[in-house]
């Protein structure tokens, strides 16, 4: 969920102009980070329920401290600046319109003007889900969803959503995540954040993604505070 984050010194901004992955420190919130032609860069991430928001790192509004930002290696200049426009879309669309859950169908979700249409099997994103789903309806899979694994720790962080949707979401909406107990899938912020850095063509499975979340979990223990770096140091 979202955590506030500190304005970045201009001369901390990722190497990489256009697109790069932002993760909390503490690898339990992840969000992208774009800038458009010369304007300064924006975190665009899915803070909570019907909360989607796009931030302007430079702003005071965002005061705190650990944000780190990993350059998207796979993606040339042309296609990240379009990327990146396309970002901006999205969150002109979906103000106050993206719902919280786990019980996400993988595919598509937005159109090429950026309006959100969720599947009738999977109607809520967590902040990494809707990472992986940006870059999906774009045309790139940064992850083989279907090598994704069941874990029984995880299920602590589904019973946590169902708690925190309460007095927030409809009845029904809520129920609809208990419905998906039985076949969720978590896809890790650490997961989605390092498959998206070093993505590049082909979809990166479940085992190697667990590999590059291990070493960037390591990075973020190394660099605590507001800090840019290649995502080249997250495989040999």
């Amino acid at each position: 969920m979202e955590k506030q984050t500190q304005s970045l010194p201009s001369a901390q901004l990722p190497k990489y102009p256009h697109i790069a992955i932002a993760i909390l420190s503490s690898g339990k919130h992840v969000g992208l980070l774009y800038r458009l032609t010369d304007d300064s860069p924006r975190l665009l991430h899915l803070a909570d329920h019907l909360k989607l928001l796009d931030q302007a790192l430079l702003d005071q509004a965002l005061a705190g401290s650990d944000y780190a930002w990993f350059e998207c290696v796979g993606f040339q200049n042309t296609e990240a600046r379009d990327f990146a426009s396309w970002l901006q879309k999205i969150y002109r669309s979906n103000v106050n319109r993206v719902r919280y859950g786990f019980n996400y169908w993988p595919g598509a979700c937005f159109d090429s003007d950026g309006s959100w249409n969720p599947s009738a099997d999977g109607i809520g994103l967590t902040c990494a889900t809707f990472v992986m789903d940006m870059f999906h309806s774009y045309g790139y899979q940064i992850l083989d969803t279907a090598t994704w694994k069941k874990r029984p720790e995880d299920q602590a962080f589904f019973s946590w959503v169902i708690q925190h949707l309460a007095g927030r979401a409809p009845e029904g909406y809520i129920q609809s995540q208990r419905d998906a107990l039985a076949a969720a899938v978590r896809f890790h912020p650490l997961e989605v954040a390092s498959c998206a850095a070093r993505y590049d063509a082909e979809p990166i499975k479940f085992e190697q993604a667990i590999s590059m979340a291990s070493r960037m979990d390591l990075e973020l223990v190394a660099r605590r505070g507001p800090w840019a770096i290649d995502g080249s140091v997250l495989t040999d």
